[in-house]
């Protein structure tokens, strides 16, 4: 079976301020995304985007309070800017798209069902909805649970307007609710030892509360043309690939109620010989999730880390993209020009393989951190695995422990104190700040340097 190749859209909380400034001074087609995003901005008298993603904007918190509209625009702009670059400009194309919650719009802009203006107006139609409704008052929340024991938890508390949003990896669901319920199940869970993370949204999303917002949006996007599509759209929501018969404005107002299966989504494909998982996006939330689910996939997320075209450039390379150099704005894609697919290449195919079990005599209860890195890793997955319930090998070394695991800031303090007492390890520094270490690689080199060596 051939080697396939998905870009990944994200939704809620995947906004960086100033992310794509340096981008969009090397190469134009970042700044034609932004611009035509902005002119359907005006449209609706929502506020441009462009300075939000290039220039020192403000942060998420902000914009959730006082510019929704905004931040949903910027996120849709920023996820199409970083697809176009990565099959316009450095050869990285995509067998099929996958979008999760709001990407699931995005994705459908670029498999060619929707112009990127008609895409755009699909959100502010949406957004003007959101904004006037009390039902849409309310946010997410991600459980460190698997499905079950998370439907369990909601079934147990009695909350009838908290549903299942999203089932993102094998630990990690995600629940919606009125604002004031979920901070009852956040207590809930707590109470369980589940972690918990609360997602960066201003609004409640797939949840049966918002049936009547649905309802009031059917008629404007039959106003919206939709086109036959060039690449695979692989819906989340439905767990199917759409095809030429779908009525898709129909089957997209369900991405208000419906949940996200992102774990049955990437399993699927998977399955049918898809190993390289892009992530178009500001950050790297999906293919963490990615990783959790399905270990040893082969994943690239550009604007995860430092933001400057070096450190891009470096990030698409080691995944068999070309070195990119400055262009001028290229035309969108037609129907009648389908996107070539770009392979990854057979030599990349172990790059992000989980790292073998030690075999060790040693006693990792009372054992001092090897002097081995690898070793010293493996013992330390071993214990945070143990610690949070999870399978080991959800613990890559490279996921993000909040972010794609919902390991937050407590309990990454607790497995850090877990580690100190198993190694009798050294005092902490004052200025010490745990949301520093996000990684498990990371917080292995902070234990490496707490034993003094």
């Amino acid at each position: 079976m051939a080697e396939k190749t998905a870009h990944l859209f994200p939704g809620q909380g995947a906004y960086r301020p100033g992310a794509l400034g340096p981008l969009a001074r090397r190469h134009a087609v970042v700044g034609d995304v932004l611009g035509r995003v902005d002119s359907v901005s005006a449209e609706y008298g929502v506020n441009p985007i462009s300075a939000l993603l290039t220039e020192d904007g403000p942060d998420i918190d902000t914009l959730i309070a006082h510019d929704p509209e905004a931040l949903h625009m910027a996120i849709f702009a920023g996820s199409m800017a970083v697809h176009t670059l990565l099959t316009e400009v450095y050869g990285v194309d995509a067998d099929v798209l996958v979008g999760h919650s709001l990407g699931e719009i995005t994705a459908l802009v670029a498999g060619g069902a929707y112009t990127l203006a008609d895409g755009a107006r699909v959100l502010c139609e949406r957004d003007r909805l959101l904004r006037t409704s009390s039902r849409a008052r309310g946010g997410l929340l991600v459980v460190g649970l698997p499905a079950d024991r998370a439907q369990a938890l909601i079934t147990a508390s009695g909350e009838w307007d908290a549903e299942i949003a999203a089932v993102n990896a094998p630990y990690q669901t995600v629940v919606s609710a009125p604002v004031e319920v979920l901070e009852r199940l956040l207590d809930a869970a707590s109470s369980l030892g589940a972690s918990t993370t609360r997602v960066k949204s201003p609004y409640l999303f797939h949840n049966s509360l918002l049936n009547p917002i649905a309802g009031e949006l059917a008629p404007s996007l039959r106003g919206i043309p939709v086109q036959p599509m060039h690449t695979k759209v692989f819906s989340t929501l439905h767990k199917r690939v759409y095809t030429s018969g779908d009525d898709i404005p129909s089957l997209l107002l369900q991405h208000l109620t419906a949940p996200v299966y992102f774990l049955d989504a990437v399993r699927h494909l998977h399955a049918y010989g898809v190993t390289f998982f892009a992530e178009c996006g500001m950050g790297r939330a999906l293919t963490g999730m990615v990783r959790a689910s399905v270990p040893g996939s082969i994943t690239a997320a550009p604007l995860a880390g430092e933001i400057d075209v070096d450190s891009v450039d470096a990030e698409v390379r080691r995944v068999g993209g070309t070195s990119a150099t400055p262009s001028p704005a290229a035309a969108p894609r037609t129907p009648e020009t389908p996107e070539a697919t770009t392979k990854a290449p057979e030599s990349l195919s172990g790059t992000n393989d989980v790292t073998e079990t030690s075999d060790t005599s040693e006693d990792p209860h009372t054992s001092r951190p090897s002097r081995d890195r690898d070793e010293l890793l493996e013992q330390l997955r071993q214990l945070f695995a143990e610690s949070l319930e999870y399978p080991v090998d959800v613990l890559t070394p490279d996921a993000d422990l909040e972010a794609d695991l919902g390991v937050d800031s407590v309990k990454r303090n607790e497995l850090l104190q877990r580690a100190r007492d198993r190694y009798e390890l050294a005092e902490l520094p004052e200025n010490f700040r745990i949301t520093e270490y996000t990684t498990l690689d990371e917080i292995t080199t902070l234990v490496q340097e707490m034993g003094e060596w």
